[in-house]
Parts: structure tokens; sequence; C-alpha cells
């Protein structure tokens, strides 16, 4: 199968103190979201989760599911898209991140290197892309994958010269080669409304990130807390229930 490569490229800033807890989390979920963790079936997801290299993701329609990095790298899943992360690793000196999409539509925002060492790699079907603090959308089809940058920088490789995108630009690749186009189509600008809406979250659930260390271990844990009261309760009223009967 050939991958299209996407790369995007920005200076990196100083090095930020060791990632505590999990790489990569499952955030959130809405509606009908999958998860599967390496050796695993296909089980429904929890509120919120720690991922692992292996792990994969796939929504349902009218679904979404939001996967935070602990260096504040964010990516959406929208409707009917799978993903499958596969490098996941996190240190003082080193971010080397790769996730493979297999279809649907994908935000990324992917936060700055902070890292002396720094790869970020997302692979299509049909390309590649190399990531460092750049926001961009990717839609996986059948027969292409389509690829519009809001910001940054980024490379889109496929099996030919890699295809260089500017903010506002869009790459079709597909047949092994990649194909820049200087606008976005209708579909693209409709991800590119998504983004623009998405973008105060983003930098809101950065913030807490930047302020508790542990924030993703808390998060899934909080997360899990609320579901077990939730079937504690559940449990209570049904017993209840059955008291009255």
């Amino acid at each position: 199968m050939k991958y299209l490569i996407l790369a995007a490229l920005l200076p990196a800033a100083a090095s930020p103190a060791s990632a505590e807890g999990p790489a990569a989390a499952l955030y959130s979920v809405k509606g009908g979201v999958q998860l599967k963790q390496p050796g695993g079936d296909w089980l429904p997801a929890p509120r919120a989760a720690e991922l692992i290299p292996g792990s994969a993701l796939r929504t349902a329609r009218k679904a979404s599911a939001d996967v935070l990095y602990a260096d504040g790298t964010m990516v959406r899943l929208n409707e009917d898209s799978e993903m499958e992360l596969e490098d996941l690793r996190l240190s003082d000196d080193e971010r080397s991140f790769s996730v493979k999409v297999l279809a649907g539509k994908f935000l990324f925002m992917a936060a700055k290197a902070r890292h002396r060492f720094s790869r970020f790699a997302v692979r299509t079907p049909s390309a590649v892309c190399a990531v460092r603090g750049t926001d961009f959308a990717v839609i996986v089809g059948p027969e292409a994958a389509e690829i519009g940058l809001f910001d940054g920088a980024l490379e889109v490789t496929a099996e030919g010269e890699p295809g260089i995108l500017s903010p506002g630009q869009q790459a079709t690749a597909a047949g092994g080669a990649v194909e820049i186009s200087p606008r976005f189509t209708k579909v693209m600008d409709a991800e590119r409304r998504r983004y623009e809406k998405l973008r105060s979250y983003v930098r809101k659930t950065r913030e807490k990130l930047d302020k508790r260390e542990d924030f993703l271990r808390e998060h899934i844990g909080e997360r899990e807390k609320k579901l077990d009261d939730f079937d504690r309760r559940r449990e209570e009223k049904l017993g209840r229930e059955k008291k009255g009967e």
C-alpha cells in the first residue's frame, strides 16, 4: 500500500519539562466511537483512555473523537473516520509521533516542536506529512487524500518529489503524485471553518495542560470516576425499583 507523508517545518522552541503520565490520550468522545488496543478487539470507547502505540480509533456517523498528546497536539476525528497511532515517544529531548489515517476527515493542530529531535509523521494510503507546529486538515477517500493547510508549512510526499504547502493551499495525493492547488475546494473550506471554531477549545485545553504536569492522567481518572459514580447510581436505582415491586 502506498502512503502519503505530510511534514510541517517550524523552528523549535526551548525544551519543556519531561512529560509525565501518558504520551497521548483519548480526550473526549461524542456519539459512536470505538477503541481497539493492541492485540484486542474493537470495543465502545470510554470517555477517556490512555493511548499507546498500536491503539486505533474509529467513529460512526455523526460521531467525533479528540486525541490529546502530552505536548499539546490535538487531533479531531470527525464522523466515519479511522486512525491508528504508530510511533508515540515523548521525552525531554525527543518527540517522535506517527499516525496512520485510514479513512475519513481529520483536523490536526500540532504543537510547536520544543525538542532537540522532533519527528511527527501523518500517513495516509497515498501520501505522508511531517509536522512541527502546523494546523491542517486531512480528508482520506477511496482514491485520493486531500490535505489543506491552515497555518504553518507542510511537506507532502508521495512517490515522487515532495510538495510544499503554504497556508491557504491544498494538496491532492493520488496515484503516487501530489498536485497542489492555490485555494481550497468547498469541502476543504468547510473543514477550515470547523477548524476556526475549534481553535479556542484547543488553546484552553493547552493552558490546562501547561498548568498541571499530570493533566492527562488526572483527566482520565476524573472521567473514570464519573462513569463509576453513574454506574453506582444506576445500580442503586435498579435496586430500589426491585424492592418496590
